[in-house]
């Protein structure tokens, strides 16, 4: 790493990717190095260097044992940390897609788009634009590689993700972990509250603001808002 342009190595790539990929929110230093296979002196040295990168972020808990209270660290990855994992984690699936199962088309059939009236059709396109605008965000082509798996998946067809945001919900937590997953998905929910007016629903799960406006079928803004994006 040099003075005015930060390298990430490839251990500290392992360690983010390592973190990333954990179901924990935490992690102490034994699970850290049980995923990554280094040593301690070395996960001394990286973890400082990814807490001033401001990747990861540390936090200390008490924990008991034989009646002797002794303290642990616990690490997690930041919001700048998730994205950066996420993007390498999107670089290893280009390099090596044989690592990354995919569903058989063959075991289930597509759905067949249901008949709807303009007024849902409208709503459907604009959740859709929503969707692809939060994937877009984070670059990397990731709006077309979860377009790729959905499609790949045989259950249903991209446009189809409108009427069944669950399934986007799942394929993002199979592409990219329950950290990943939860980044991308509260992207694309902040610009669904602001393009239909939800912001009094606090929720960042997609399926639950979708069945929020076929219930309440609510007019989207007509203020020219510009979408969340990463700043």
């Amino acid at each position: 790493m040099t003075k005015d342009r930060p390298f990430l190595s490839q251990i500290q790539c392992r360690i983010l990717i390592a973190i990333f990929f954990s179901k924990a929110e935490y992690l102490n230093s034994e699970m850290i190095l049980k995923d990554t296979g280094i040593a301690q002196s070395t996960w001394s040295e990286e973890q400082n260097r990814l807490m001033r990168m401001g990747l990861i972020e540390k936090k200390q808990s008490r924990t008991m044992a034989s009646n002797v209270i002794t303290r642990v660290m616990n690490y997690r990855l930041t919001d700048k940390g998730r994205l950066v994992a996420l993007n390498l984690s999107n670089i290893s699936r280009i390099l090596d897609p044989q690592q990354f199962p995919t569903f058989n088309a063959a075991e289930s059939s597509v759905p067949q788009e249901p008949v709807v009236g303009d007024e849902f059709k409208e709503i459907d396109e604009i959740i859709m634009d929503c969707i692809e605008i939060g994937l877009e965000s984070f670059g990397m082509n990731l709006d077309e590689l979860v377009r790729s798996e959905i499609e790949k998946s045989g259950e249903l067809r991209w446009e189809q993700i409108s009427r069944h945001p669950e399934k986007l919900q799942e394929q993002l937590v199979r592409l990219f972990g329950a950290g990943g997953s939860s980044t991308i998905e509260g992207m694309i929910a902040a610009n669904i509250r602001s393009r239909f007016g939800l912001n009094s629903i606090n929720s960042d799960r997609i399926s639950v603001l979708v069945a929020e406006i076929r219930l309440s079928a609510p007019k989207p803004t007509n203020r020219q808002e510009e979408y969340s994006r990463i700043s």
